[in-house]
């Protein structure tokens, strides 16, 4: 069993691209076209190749790299075309995040780490070598990951919606399809003072924590600035928000606390129009 995690601490989050005015297309001579598909992901399509197309913001990020030293996104590709990012720091270096990378018909998600002590600017997304289509979900760039030191239980809830119309004389109940609420994780377990882990060292958050397992209080107290975090366990991964915080504490446990996170999926756009595989992400699982 793999412990599940959960991203923390927003520098600069991009998911809906409603701010896509801020962005300029570099066509690269190639002819095609670029927007927000209904599914709020950012689309770079080649139609005829010459160079590759990529979009890039037009105001300085202007975000540190020491605060904030890791960068996520979520990408796939179509017919031909490659995926490509590259960060551009104010002191006019660069890195290549994503290399020209081909995920034909499958989101994959990855996490790199900025290079150290740089002032983020500019991130461009490319479409590359040749015709077809490059997908981007989103991009965020944050200060960690926390991997859970201990837990007892992860259950996954996903719950249908039914309409139960009763009928005289008929022996059950008709049932109609109303929809599905969205996933429910919830991760239980103990918060062991022996066990290392549970407060962040220094160096992966802004100050040093004060108390155990205190990374799950900053998320949700939050949750009102940053609209999701991303969750992973062995079932899936997935955008998620922190619904519910639970920390118990008795006189006669041999731990310090028992807990309970509940985290609830996150989603703008409806999940009917995904497959289950790109909605728990289990292609990259």
């Amino acid at each position: 069993m793999t412990a599940p995690s959960i991203t923390y601490g927003h520098g600069l989050l991009e998911d809906s691209w409603a701010t896509l005015d801020d962005y300029t297309l570099t066509a690269g001579g190639s002819s095609g076209s670029y927007g927000i598909t209904t599914g709020y992901d950012l689309y770079i399509a080649i139609t005829s190749f010459v160079g590759d197309s990529y979009v890039k913001n037009d105001t300085n990020f202007a975000l540190s790299t020491t605060l904030f030293p890791y960068i996520m996104f979520r990408y796939y590709t179509t017919g031909s075309a490659k995926a490509k990012i590259v960060a551009e720091f104010s002191d006019a270096s660069t890195q290549t995040v994503l290399s020209e990378t081909a995920s034909t018909g499958k989101w994959t998600v990855a996490t790199v780490a900025l290079t150290a002590a740089k002032t983020l600017d500019h991130l461009s997304f490319n479409c590359c070598d040749a015709t077809g289509i490059a997908y981007y979900d989103f991009f965020l760039v944050f200060k960690g990951t926390f991997t859970f030191p201990q837990y007892t239980t992860v259950t996954y809830n996903m719950q249908n919606r039914y309409s139960n119309t009763e009928v005289p004389s008929r022996l059950g109940r008709r049932k109609a399809w109303m929809g599905a609420n969205e996933t429910i994780v919830t991760i239980e377990g103990d918060v062991d003072s022996q066990r290392d882990g549970w407060k962040r060292p220094v160096g992966t958050s802004s100050k040093t924590d004060k108390i155990a397992a205190e990374v799950l209080n900053e998320i949700h107290h939050k949750a009102s600035s940053e609209a999701w975090q991303w969750i992973k366990t062995d079932r899936g991964q997935f955008k998620a928000v922190l619904e519910d915080l639970v920390i118990n504490e008795s006189d006669n446990q041999n731990f310090l606390f028992a807990y309970q996170a509940v985290f609830g999926e996150f989603r703008l756009s409806n999940a009917s129009n995904e497959s289950l595989t790109d909605r728990l992400g289990l292609e990259t699982l």
